[in-house]
């Protein structure tokens, strides 16, 4: 019986297969499903902790990161020479 071998993994222990293992049919449905990945549910991050934060808390996080993209965009800029005379 051909089973496959575990290996470790951060999250524990996963199963890997071998491609050679699965018809042409198995394996296309399953790359599909790979390409998906992340799409399925969709990403809430944001819009659900907004929804749950008070105005107050969300003014606070619009200030915290209006501060942090000015520091961004200063960190980003050049600093200019100064031109022999």
């Amino acid at each position: 019986m051909n089973r496959p071998q575990p290996f470790a993994s951060a999250g524990g222990f996963a199963l890997s297969y071998s491609p050679m293992s699965l018809s042409k049919e198995a394996m296309k449905f399953f790359e599909e499903q790979g390409r998906k990945g992340g799409k399925i549910g969709g990403s809430k991050g944001g819009l659900t902790s907004a929804a749950n934060m008070t105005p107050e808390q969300r003014t606070e996080r619009a200030k915290t990161a209006s501060i942090a993209a000015a520091a961004a965009r200063a960190a980003a800029k050049k600093p200019k020479r100064k031109k022999k005379k």
